[in-house]
C-alpha cells in the first residue's frame, strides 16, 4: 500500500460503522478493521463525511451521554471533557495555556493499554480522543471534542502502523474554549502538539 501523501483527493474512502452505530471513514485499500464494519458508501473524503453527517446524527461519544446525565447541571458537553490531574494548578485554562503553548510539547493519544488502530479508529470515528501532555512539571490528560474536518489521515498507512496523523479539536477549561493541535506518530501513539486560546 503506497498512499500519495501530497494528493488526498486521489484517495477514496468507505463509511463504516460499529456495533454501537458509531461511524468512521476509512480508506479502502485499507483492510476493515475488527469490530468495524462497511455499510456501503464510497467515495471521496467529502462524500464520506457527508455521508456521514447525514446519517449519524447523534455523535457524542456514549460514554459521555452517561456522565452528563449524571452530572444534570446545565454543563455543556465541552465542559466535562477536561479530565485533570490533581494539580490545582490544571483547573484554570489559562494556567494549562502557559505550560503548554510551545508547538513542540511531548504528547500523547491515550486509547487503552493495547493501544491499537482499532482503538484509535474507533477514537476518532467517535469524535473524542484522551490526550496526554507531558512536561516537567509532569502529565496531564484532557478529554478533546476532534474537528473533524481538520483531522488528517490520508497519508497513513494504517495497516503497517506508520505515518503521521494530524488532530486538532476543542476542550473548555474554567469557561475558556481552548483548542488542541497534535501531530500523532502511528506507530508510537505518541508525537508533538500544543493547545491554544480559541478567540470568542
Amino acid at each position: 500500500m503506497n498512499p500519495n501523501p501530497d494528493s488526498e483527493n486521489s484517495t477514496t474512502y468507505k463509511v463504516v460503522a460499529n456495533d454501537d452505530e458509531q461511524y468512521s471513514i476509512w480508506p479502502t485499500h485499507c483492510s476493515t478493521p475488527s469490530g468495524w464494519r462497511d455499510v456501503g458508501a464510497v467515495g471521496s473524503k467529502e462524500f464520506c463525511l457527508a455521508y456521514v453527517k447525514k446519517i449519524w446524527t447523534d455523535m457524542l461519544f456514549y460514554h459521555l451521554k452517561n456522565r452528563i446525565n449524571e452530572m444534570a447541571c446545565g454543563l455543556t458537553e465541552l465542559a466535562i471533557l477536561a479530565e485533570l490531574s490533581s494539580d490545582p494548578r490544571d483547573a484554570d485554562g489559562q494556567a494549562l495555556l502557559q505550560r503548554f503553548a510551545n508547538p513542540d510539547q511531548l504528547v500523547e493519544v491515550v486509547v487503552g493499554t493495547d493501544s491499537t488502530v482499532s482503538a484509535l479508529m474507533t477514537c476518532i470515528g467517535n469524535g473524542y480522543i484522551p490526550m496526554k501532555f507531558t512536561d516537567a512539571d509532569g502529565e496531564v490528560e484532557l478529554g478533546v471534542i476532534l474537528d473533524r474536518d481538520a483531522v488528517a489521515i490520508h497519508a497513513v498507512d494504517f495497516e503497517n502502523h506508520k505515518g503521521i496523523i494530524h488532530l486538532e479539536g476543542d476542550l473548555i477549561i474554567s469557561c475558556q474554549k481552548i483548542r488542541c493541535i497534535a501531530d500523532i506518530n502511528l506507530e508510537t501513539f505518541s508525537g508533538r502538539g500544543c493547545l491554544r486560546a480559541v478567540k470568542a
